[in-house]
């Protein structure tokens, strides 16, 4: 299931319309229409919102069945700083980890 599936399956599930859920995201109306319009995906900082809106966490959203991935304070902690960084700062920061790694 895609990003825009999972949405509308939960703004299904609560009977939700665009309108009421950016009332509880605080995401503008027209930006939840466009993304369904143009097939576009929402920024990470977008779909936190819209996780908050619905109460649930990223993992959750991207679960499929029961088992979902519960992240750890440290790990929602570096998840949220590294989804306000650039695309260009994302790849150097995963780069950076990677160099981290301990050889196998």
């Amino acid at each position: 299931m895609d990003v825009l599936e999972r949405i509308q399956q939960l703004k299904q599930t609560r009977g939700w319309s665009d309108y009421r859920l950016s009332v509880e995201s605080g995401v503008a109306q027209t930006t939840i229409s466009s993304w369904f319009h143009k097939q576009a995906v929402p920024s990470v900082i977008s779909l936190q919102n819209i996780c908050d809106a619905f109460q649930i966490t990223l993992s959750e959203f991207f679960s499929s069945g029961s088992e979902a991935v519960v992240l750890t304070p440290p790990q929602r902690q570096l998840l949220d700083a590294f989804s306000v960084l650039n695309a260009g700062q994302q790849t150097a920061l995963l780069q950076f980890l990677k160099s981290m790694e301990k050889p196998q």
